[in-house]
């Protein structure tokens, strides 16, 4: 499977690519959308836009995960080089 990323400076083009997509035979459950809160603000609600509100929640969770996995890992890596330092013989 392949893998294709775009970046749009408006909602608008992205949705145009989106029918782009579809008209050149890609299922719709085959194309994602992720984007920010100001894109949303741009455009009327219409029949995707559950779609995005959802892809947008999914891009909010994704973020705070990268947060919360990079301050448990640095902590977890501040904590082995602490406890290296204190055990005598590793920290030499």
């Amino acid at each position: 499977m392949k893998t294709i990323v775009g970046l749009f400076d408006s909602r608008h083009q992205a949705e145009a690519t989106v029918q782009d997509l579809e008209r050149a035979g890609y299922s719709r459950d085959r194309i994602s959308v992720v984007a920010g809160k100001s894109a949303g603000a741009q455009t009327s609600p219409d029949a995707n836009s559950e779609t995005v509100r959802r892809d947008e929640s999914l891009a909010e969770g994704a973020g705070t995960g990268a947060v919360i996995g990079g301050v448990t890992g640095g902590a977890a890596g501040l904590i082995a080089s602490l406890a290296g330092l204190a055990i005598p013989g590793i920290g030499d």
